[in-house]
């Protein structure tokens, strides 16, 4: 009689606990995957630029958002921009006397989703925002005329 409810009790702790195994395993997201890169509504880019503290240039393009909503929300923007308006829009950002690295070894992990190639030519850095969150930024400079722009804010 105590083998059989051991084993009882043996399935029911595995069929509680390999679910949960299995969703810490995949992520937060429950999918395992990385959001969906879109892009940005009007909503989203008043949203970030609100919480970024930031002003984008008129000749910002949009090109890509991700977020992932959960205990700590964290908001991905990409835009092109001309290389002319750059240095612009960063003396009005929290990285107006920041010093960006230049070509570290290592490339922000934070925005591979938003492309294949990483890029050749690029400053990166973090500043703090309102409220103890972080602003990120990468800057693809591998183009003279335009360079994209990579930015990613977080709560802590």
């Amino acid at each position: 009689m105590i083998a059989p409810m051991a084993t009882g009790r043996f399935k029911m702790l595995t069929r509680g606990c390999i679910p949960f195994i299995l969703v810490a395993l995949t992520g937060c997201n429950g999918s395992g995957r990385a959001p969906a890169i879109t892009k940005p509504t009007a909503a989203q880019l008043a949203e970030f630029t609100r919480n970024a503290q930031i002003a984008l240039p008129a000749s910002a393009q949009p090109i890509g958002w991700r977020e992932y909503r959960g205990m700590d929300d964290s908001l991905w923007l990409q835009v092109r921009m001309p290389a002319s308006d750059l240095q612009g829009f960063l003396n009005t950002s929290p990285f107006a006397n920041a010093t960006l690295e230049s070509n570290s070894q290592h490339i922000p992990g934070n925005f591979d989703k938003f492309y294949t190639t990483p890029p050749k030519v690029y400053r990166s850095g973090q500043q703090e925002v309102q409220n103890t969150r972080a602003l990120n930024i990468l800057i693809d400079e591998s183009d003279p005329k335009d360079v994209i722009v990579y930015l990613n804010w977080h709560e802590t």
